[in-house]
């Protein structure tokens, strides 16, 4: 019973994880698809791969910064990130992910967000901002492989420490049955020999019945002479 529990729980958790994923998935392609067709995002097009994982490496050598209108769609570009993170934020809370992980991917957007700052502010020229992002990005999933190690040596404790418990619990079940089967054995015997005792009762009851009739004796005198005779009913 309990390992049905456990495998149910087990496939109720893959479940979860998988509609989580699918909602995951649902965003990156809608945020994608709006990097690629949002007109506002255009001035930027030459100098970031918006949509896209690969940079050129003419962008990440360019030494050229924002001019105004790059930096008006840098604003719409942030706008966008951040609904975009903010909705992949959501889905991690709505499926009970490790708080880690939810922290780990703030603080990556967050981190984006203050080089996309830099970037608007003149402080970083494209170049200089798609190496850092490329940083971020890596920090970000090194951090992820930390944490998702951490999350397996959890699940593995959990998993030791819940076949100890079944099989202390298997243990007592075993000992209350053999209690239990050793009871039944007890009263059994005891129930034989009550049965035993009130046959031999009643055989001994039924005995004494038939030698233990009534018994009369009449005696009658005539002169010297007395004769007695003994009735049994």
């Amino acid at each position: 019973m309990q390992q049905y529990q456990q495998q149910k729980q087990t496939q109720a958790q893959l479940d979860l994880n998988a509609r989580g994923d699918s909602e995951m998935k649902e965003v990156t392609e809608r945020c994608v698809s709006i990097y690629r067709t949002d007109s506002r995002l255009d001035p930027l097009r030459s100098h970031v791969p918006l949509g896209s994982k690969d940079i050129p490496v003419d962008m990440l050598a360019s030494t050229k910064k924002p001019t105004s209108k790059e930096k008006q769609a840098i604003l719409a570009w942030d706008e966008i990130v951040t609904n975009c993170g903010n909705d992949r934020i959501t889905i991690l809370k709505k499926y009970n992910t490790d708080q880690q992980v939810i922290a780990n991917t703030e603080s990556y957007y967050d981190h984006q967000k203050s080089l996309k700052v830099q970037l608007w502010s003149g402080k970083l020229t494209y170049g200089q901002y798609l190496n850092a992002v490329k940083e971020n990005q890596r920090l970000t999933k090194a951090n992820q492989n930390v944490i998702n190690e951490k999350i397996q040596q959890r699940q593995q404790q959990a998993q030791i420490q819940q076949a100890q418990i079944n099989a202390m619990n298997a243990q007592a079940s075993a000992a209350v049955m053999s209690a239990q089967a050793q009871q039944l054995s007890v009263n059994a015997q005891t129930m034989m020999m009550f049965n035993q005792a009130q046959q031999q009762q009643r055989k001994q009851f039924n005995a004494a019945g038939s030698t233990a009739n009534p018994v009369q004796t009449n005696c009658t005198r005539m002169g010297e002479s007395v004769n007695c005779r003994t009735y049994s009913y």
